[in-house]
């Protein structure tokens, strides 16, 4: 028997199978990720070309679709990324297809930006957009135009940072600011594509005048969801954009590449709320730090002439509300005495993986008196934990809408390897409570290298000093107090001003 041709068989057969419980799907394919490691390279060579060459786009990409939710695989990342860029796919299968690639591909940034561009090609055709550029210096000074995905309210992370920086504009700086929020939000086929994650909007604003209070400032725009033949609402978008004629436009985290057309008649300033590299065609990419060597490299070669990155020094400030509750462990069902780590985070499914499960095991078996708080809205974590042998040394609190208030009963926040949970970070600092993270993150970012360990082995280490060495955990407590001694609202300012500065010097 042909064992590559085999394993492709099961797999495909396995991604199309219904299954009596999710969980037994779940392991049938870490069993079969397991197989798939243990050939050799070229034998998993002839297994990924059987999967390009050898099936249609279309045919395989469902396939792609449950690799990609039940493996952690980099191979097929890679593979699942050259079948999309296959494809034919017009401007709305194309987008939804980048926000599927976001949420489950990690790097392969170069094929992103290049599915990026196509469906901003693809946009282009469809809409007939055409106007003339605008000159810088014929330009509105004191006018900037907002673009998001989602504007979801207060609890959600990125609409806080959003909202800070609008605020900070218009209420201390003295911009007139307009929004637009273009989520991805439509839906593939369920034949198509397997358990896909949507961008939702907020469903009262759909193609809707959007008004939103924030800190007793309002801010108005529009919200467009995502339809094939939403062609009125984005032309209008376009429209309002030209005649309001701003200074720039800032592109918040915007997964849409709609918003990208705004580039060919004035400033788009990138900006993604992670230290990533933002997937956009704008004129000016805004960095809120910097990744590994190799992942900054793969950044620059992808980049067009035409382009130009600012690394802002400034951190971006947590800034939220201070919790007015008291809650206790008893109260929430956690135990008195142990000492209890904080994972958070909404897609804990797709981020938590067996090397942090070895690290907990690790954890509880160097430091018996610990215990894990999982915090987040990630309906399928407790099931991936329910079998691993860390059931009574696990409290799952779900999502938390005073996170502030129940960090106040915890005793240190860890981050797992991951890229994102960088405000959730910063606003365990603000609660006072302690955190380690590994480097090249939001986290490591937001929180400073006072609490950033190199690796996993280092991690564990360092939190046996928490638990075991009253001293050193109150030396970190110190490092938590200093961070936040300076006011929130003039760290703001100063990186809204820096970032402003350096989007000037580049218009020129």
């Amino acid at each position: 028997m042909n064992a590559p041709i085999d394993w492709v068989k099961k797999i495909v057969r396995a991604s199309y199978q219904i299954f009596e419980k999710e969980n037994e799907k779940k392991e049938y394919f870490i069993g079969l990720e397991q197989e798939y490691l243990q050939f050799s390279e070229s034998e998993k060579r002839g297994i990924r070309n059987i999967m390009l060459d050898r099936f249609e786009v279309d045919d395989i990409m469902f396939v792609f679709s449950n690799i990609l939710w039940y493996m952690k695989v980099k191979d097929f990342q890679e593979d699942a990324m050259k079948n999309i860029l296959r494809g034919n796919f017009d401007y709305f299968t194309g987008s939804l297809l980048k926000y599927q690639s976001l949420v489950h591909v990690k790097g392969e940034y170069k094929k992103k930006r290049m599915l990026n561009k196509r469906n901003m090609v693809s946009f282009q055709e469809f809409l007939e957009i055409e106007y003339p550029y605008l000159p810088v210096n014929k330009r509105n000074k004191k006018r900037i135009v907002i673009v998001t995905g989602q504007l979801l309210g207060l609890l959600h992370s990125p609409t806080l940072v959003l909202l800070n920086i609008a605020y900070a504009l218009q209420e201390c700086l003295g911009y007139e600011v307009i929004l637009f929020v273009c989520p991805c939000d439509g839906k593939l086929s369920k034949e198509f594509w397997y358990k896909q994650c949507v961008e939702d909007g907020t469903e009262c604003w759909q193609d809707m005048p959007v008004k939103i209070v924030y800190r007793d400032a309002e801010f108005r725009g529009y919200q467009i969801s995502m339809d094939p033949f939403n062609v009125k609402e984005y032309c209008m978008m376009f429209s309002i954009i030209y005649g309001y004629n701003p200074l720039f436009v800032l592109n918040a985290d915007t997964t849409n590449s709609v918003v990208d057309l705004i580039n060919n008649f004035t400033t788009l300033v990138a900006f993604t709320m992670s230290i990533e590299c933002p997937i956009s065609e704008g004129d000016i990419l805004l960095r809120l730090g910097k990744m590994d060597d190799k992942t900054e490299q793969e950044y620059l070669d992808a980049l067009e002439a035409h382009q130009k990155q600012i690394f802002l020094k400034e951190r971006f400030p947590v800034i939220t509300k201070e919790s007015k509750s008291n809650y206790t462990r008893l109260g929430l069902g956690l135990p008195e005495k142990q000492f209890l780590i904080a994972i958070v985070g909404n897609r804990l499914e797709l981020e938590v993986n067996e090397e942090l499960i070895l690290v907990m095991k690790t954890l509880l078996e160097r430091v018996p008196n610990i215990a894990f708080a999982i915090i987040g809205n990630s309906g399928g974590v407790k099931e991936y934990f329910a079998d691993k042998g860390l059931k009574e040394r696990i409290y799952y609190l779900g999502y938390c809408s005073d996170l502030i208030g129940v960090y106040k009963i915890l005793d240190l926040y860890m981050n797992p390897k991951r890229a994102g949970g960088g405000y959730s970070g910063g606003m365990a600092l603000q609660a006072g409570l302690p955190v380690i993270t590994l480097p090249d993150c939001d986290v490591a970012y937001n929180c400073g290298s006072d609490f950033v360990v190199q690796n996993y082995e280092k991690m564990i280490e360092t939190i046996c000093c928490y638990v075991n060495d009253q001293n050193f955990y109150q030396k970190k407590k110190m490092q938590v107090h200093k961070y936040n001694e300076e006011d929130g609202d003039k760290k703001l300012i100063r990186f809204v001003e820096e970032l402003l500065e350096g989007v000037n010097g580049l218009m020129k």
